[in-house]
């Protein structure tokens, strides 16, 4: 009974700050779905108004979805295509270049991601090197304020959150099993997919999670490289809240990419109850 209440007070500050944090704000969006924004710009609760779902089709904001839905899963895809050899081939190298390649990949995390975003945004721009250097073969003037802008953007951006997973489930995979999957002489292919692979789902699976939902929500990026023309999920909610004032419909909007969000999370979690089995 002690330890069960101890166990209690261990987890109650986690409890709290997830209560103000995450559930609180979670509510105050969710009753804004249902106001309505008046000719004042405030929003009005005098009754239980539907008018955010009906501006989802007059604002065209299905395509808007459809595409921060399909720019996150290229980026992820894009992500996981780069981080995967990445990771593996960091697992081969000695401790001394291993740590040393984690420590490389790890730079970005101790730069301004503000800055990190600006510096591409000179990199893409009109006389940029990434753009001189691509118009050598194609007749591109400017890749800033395109949509490739973003998604290189955030792939270069994400792509540490790809292979850090992705790496620890390969560190954790014995040695042996590949040695006792040789020996039953599996060609390496097999080897790969049925030991390798397989074994590191859970950091691929993480990897996917923690790629796709900063990609479907992103603000700065889009909003950098992309321009205000660019419309995402990210920019499109932020335009609602703060130049619109239609709280509403930016609350909607944001129970989407929560929804999303949760969606991802909860495959993650099925995966690791299923793999525990």
């Amino acid at each position: 009974m002690k330890i069960s209440r101890f166990n209690n007070l261990l987890g109650l500050p986690g409890a709290v700050f997830l209560t103000i944090f995450f559930l609180t704000p979670s509510l105050f969006i969710f009753s804004y779905i249902f106001g309505t924004r008046t000719s004042t710009g405030k929003t009005s609760f005098d009754k239980i108004y539907f008018d955010s779902f009906q501006q989802i089709l007059d604002f065209n904001v299905l395509p808007i979805i459809t595409k921060s839905f399909t720019t996150a899963v290229l980026v992820t895809v894009f992500c996981l295509l780069l981080g995967y050899p990445f990771a593996y081939q960091i697992r081969k190298f000695s401790n001394k270049f291993k740590y040393f390649s984690l420590f490389l990949i790890s730079i970005p995390f101790l730069t301004n991601f503000l800055a990190r975003t600006y510096a591409w945004k000179i990199l893409v721009s009109k006389n940029g090197l990434l753009t001189r250097f691509l118009s050598l073969f194609t007749d591109t003037e400017t890749l800033l304020f395109t949509d490739f802008a973003v998604i290189l953007g955030m792939v270069y951006v994400y792509l540490p959150f790809m292979i850090l997973p992705i790496f620890s489930s390969l560190e954790n995979i014995d040695d042996s099993l590949l040695e006792s999957a040789r020996d039953l002489y599996a060609n390496p292919f097999k080897t790969f997919y049925y030991v390798t692979f397989k074994l590191s789902l859970p950091g691929v699976i993480a990897g996917i999670v923690l790629t796709f939902i900063p990609s479907l929500g992103a603000y700065i990026i889009p909003q950098i490289l992309g321009g205000s023309k660019a419309m995402y999920l990210g920019n499109f909610t932020v335009l609602q809240y703060i130049q619109a004032s239609n709280w509403p419909l930016g609350s909607l909007v944001s129970l989407i990419i929560l929804i999303f969000m949760a969606v991802a999370i909860n495959i993650l979690f099925k995966f690791e109850g299923q793999k525990n089995l």
